[in-house]
C-alpha cells in the first residue's frame, strides 16, 4: 500500500468584513461576434449591431450582485437579452442554466432578462443573481447600441481569498487549490446583516412586494378562494394589500406574536 505524506500549515483568526456598496465584479475578458464565442481580450468598450448583436463576458470565477450596464450612445430604442450562467454552455440554452426554484425574493429566480433602452445612462437589474462565471448580451433590435461598460454590482462585498486573515497551505498543489476553491466558495455566500436590498416597499396605502412571479394587478380579500380544510383560524386585511407577484399554490400566514399559522391553499381568480 503507497502511503503518501502531506505537510500541511493552517494560520486561523476571527475575520469580518463589511460588505461595500461599491464594489463591482468586471469581466475579466469580452469578446464581440455575431455568435456566442469564448472570450479572449479584456476590452471594456462594447458595440453591438445588426451584423454583431452578441457580447459574451467571462468573469473568471463566480460572482454574485446586481447587472448593471452603462450605455454610452445609441442610435435608437433598442432592446437586448441578458443571460447568466455558471457553466459557458448554459448560455446556448433558452433559459440559461436556470430558472432556480428554491432562491429568496431578492433573487432572481430566472436567468434571462430583457431590458429596453432608449437613451444613454446607467440601467441595473431590480434582481440579483446569486452566482455567474458567464454573461451574454444579444442586441434584439436592429439599431447599434455601445455600452461604455457592463458589470455586476457586488451584493456580498469584495471576494479576495487573498486578502483573508485564514490561509491554508500544503505540499500538495491539488489540495491547494481545493482550499482555494472552497474558501472563496463561502466568502461568495457570505453578507453582512442590513447589507442586503429590501424588496418591501412601505406607504400609506399598503406593502408592494416585489418578485419575479407572474403579475396581478391587485388581489383583494373578497377575490380569495380558501380551502377550508386547511385553513382554521380568522384572516383579515386592512384595505388591501397591492400584490405585484402572487401565485397559486400552498400560502402561510405569519403573526409576529404567534409564528407561523396552518397552511392552506390560495388560488387567484382566473388562473
Amino acid at each position: 500500500m503507497k502511503t503518501t505524506s502531506v505537510l500541511v500549515f493552517l494560520w486561523a483568526c476571527g475575520y469580518s468584513a463589511a460588505a461595500s456598496n461599491h464594489v463591482y465584479f468586471n469581466p475579466k475578458q469580452v469578446l464581440v461576434g455575431e455568435e456566442l464565442v469564448v472570450p479572449n481580450s479584456p476590452d471594456q468598450s462594447i458595440t453591438l449591431t445588426k451584423l454583431s448583436p452578441c457580447v459574451t463576458l467571462d468573469y473568471g470565477a463566480d460572482v454574485a450582485g446586481f447587472p448593471t450596464f452603462e450605455v454610452q450612445n445609441l442610435s435608437g430604442p433598442a432592446q437586448i437579452e441578458v443571460k447568466y450562467s455558471e457553466q459557458l454552455t448554459g448560455l446556448e440554452e433558452p433559459f440559461s442554466d436556470g430558472p432556480s426554484l428554491f432562491v429568496s425574493s431578492l433573487s432572481n429566480s430566472f436567468r434571462v432578462e430583457t431590458f429596453n433602452v432608449t437613451q444613454p445612462g446607467n440601467i441595473s437589474s431590480g434582481f440579483l443573481q446569486g452566482g455567474q462565471r458567464w454573461q451574454s448580451i444579444r442586441l434584439l433590435t436592429s439599431n447599434t447600441l455601445t455600452l461604455r461598460s457592463a458589470s455586476i454590482k457586488s451584493t456580498v462585498g469584495s471576494v479576495d481569498i487573498g486578502n483573508l486573515p485564514s490561509t491554508f497551505q500544503s505540499s500538495s498543489t491539488i489540495y491547494n487549490k481545493i482550499w482555494a476553491l472552497g474558501a472563496r466558495a463561502v466568502s461568495l455566500a457570505c453578507f453582512d446583516a442590513g447589507s442586503q436590498k429590501s424588496t418591501w416597499e412601505v406607504s400609506r396605502n399598503g406593502a408592494l412586494v416585489s418578485n419575479i412571479k407572474k403579475v396581478v394587478i391587485a388581489v383583494c380579500m373578497e377575490e380569495f378562494r380558501i380551502n377550508k380544510t386547511c385553513c382554521h383560524q380568522a384572516i383579515s386585511f386592512v384595505d388591501f394589500i397591492l400584490f405585484q407577484a402572487c401565485i397559486d399554490g400552498l400560502w402561510y400566514f405569519q403573526d409576529s406574536s404567534k409564528g407561523i399559522g396552518k397552511p392552506f391553499n390560495l388560488s387567484i381568480p382566473g388562473n
